[in-house]
């Protein structure tokens, strides 16, 4: 059966001498592995078709048996190239691609998930890398996965939260924590003014730069703690690339 959809190119990895295996973000089927026969040969019909994060329509042989399927046709529709120069950019790219390889998702949350990251591979491909698109793409994730932090009231007792001069967040406990109740884990609990509650309850609201630095921080804390060690080694090299570039701005 041959089945076509729009998708966006995360990974390439060899398949042999002359082909590879590209993987891919879709609204509709989740996570696409695809074998892209011939593509290393000098007149392959897929050459400069398709690559890392660009956007393409693509039709392919759905197969059943194995979750690898055959690749007939790649059109690309948006190539993305800043990221061919952007070297800040790409490293955030690359980050967002990989955090999305690795997640299982199904149903409507697919579609979902699918306009997070491109959201994402947009903003920065047409301002460069920065903090407040990246806040607001880990925030859409967690919120998909149903990791949402509570921000609204003390994940211990339950109580609503009203104003408060400093409000505590325990990454273990998985959100803020009045002063009232005991604060679990290892690590001593972060501190959160008013400001960055806000921006995390909002992220579509402006930030100050420091706030966002603040709270990338928190978050990389936080997904470190729910997710693999792989998808937190990958998210501290891009910070450090990212953070870079913004520090010299």
């Amino acid at each position: 059966m041959i089945l076509k959809t729009h998708a966006t190119c995360l990974r390439i990895t060899p398949f042999s001498r002359t082909s590879h295996i590209a993987a891919w973000s879709t609204p509709d089927a989740g996570l696409l592995r695809t074998v892209v026969k011939g593509a290393v040969r000098p007149r392959s019909m897929f050459l400069g078709q398709y690559d890392l994060f660009y956007d393409c329509e693509i039709l392919y042989y759905a197969r059943e048996r194995d979750g690898l399927h055959i690749l007939k046709e790649c059109t690309p529709l948006d190539t993305r190239r800043r990221f061919r120069t952007d070297w800040r950019g790409a490293a955030l790219a690359s980050y967002a691609c990989d955090l999305r390889f690795r997640l299982a998702l199904t149903g409507h949350d697919l579609h979902r998930l699918h306009a997070a990251l491109r959201a994402l591979l947009d903003d920065a491909a047409a301002r460069g890398a920065r903090l407040a698109a990246w806040l607001r793409f880990e925030l859409a994730v967690l919120r998909l996965l149903g990791l949402t932090p509570s921000l609204e009231q003390c994940t211990v007792c339950g109580r609503k939260l009203g104003a408060q001069p400093v409000y505590i967040f325990s990454v273990p406990q998985g959100g803020i924590v009045c002063p009232d109740c005991p604060v679990r884990g290892p690590a001593p609990p972060a501190r959160l003014m008013p400001a960055q509650l806000h921006t995390l309850r909002d992220p579509q609201r402006s930030a100050a730069r420091e706030n966002q630095r603040v709270l990338l921080a928190l978050l990389g804390e936080f997904l470190a703690y729910h997710l693999d060690l792989a998808t937190a080694a990958r998210r501290l090299a891009a910070a450090a690339v990212v953070e870079q570039g913004v520090r010299d701005r």
